[in-house]
């Protein structure tokens, strides 16, 4: 086989594996996280960083637990773990990657330029995407927004209040003219 017919089979593949991520259901979708910044390298595969980054947040992995991984672009990843408890355990540990400052060069990649930042988020669909996005928009300095199994919650910042679950536009508007008359 020709060198560019493997690189062409490769791109079938990831294709597929691809659209397969992209159309995936909502429960395939909950085992997945996107992690931003991974870099791209001809030496170490990007579920070999996946590892280092689980150890380096204190989540041992084993390859047993990643399902599949997948570039998107060079520096955005799709994981896919084996089972919830890996999943939620690496989402939950992400707040380490501020505390520790884990950027490219932390995970042994020194390429040219500066060091990428690493992020990890959960995977959502486009519809969630676009209203989430909308959510951290509409309510920036007044509330807190997240997401938590792929479904997104906004809580007022400066209350302990009980996070409301957005799940439309009109979560969104009630929640907001709610705030305005309140205010």
């Amino acid at each position: 086989m020709f060198p560019t017919q493997s690189l062409f089979f490769s791109l079938q593949n990831n294709q597929a594996k691809w659209r397969s991520i992209r159309n995936a259901t909502d429960e395939d979708r909950l085992r997945c996280l996107v992690v931003y910044g991974i870099p791209k390298s001809e030496n170490t595969t990007a579920e070999k960083y996946i590892m280092t980054l689980g150890t380096k947040i204190g989540c041992n992995l084993v390859s047993t637990d990643i399902e599949d991984v997948l570039r998107i672009t060079p520096t955005v990843t799709i994981v896919k773990f084996s089972d919830m408890a890996k999943r939620n355990e690496n989402y939950k540990a992400k707040g380490i990657l501020r505390q520790k400052s884990i950027t490219s060069e932390t995970l042994g990649h020194y390429g040219k330029g500066k060091a990428e930042d690493i992020y990890i988020n959960e995977y959502l669909s486009q519809e969630t995407y676009k209203l989430y996005r909308e959510c951290r928009n509409k309510g920036k300095g007044l509330y807190t927004c997240y997401t938590k199994q792929c479904e997104i919650y906004m809580r007022e910042k400066k209350s302990v209040s009980v996070p409301k679950k957005i799940a439309s536009q009109e979560d969104l508007a009630a929640l907001l003219n709610t705030n305005k008359g309140t205010a």
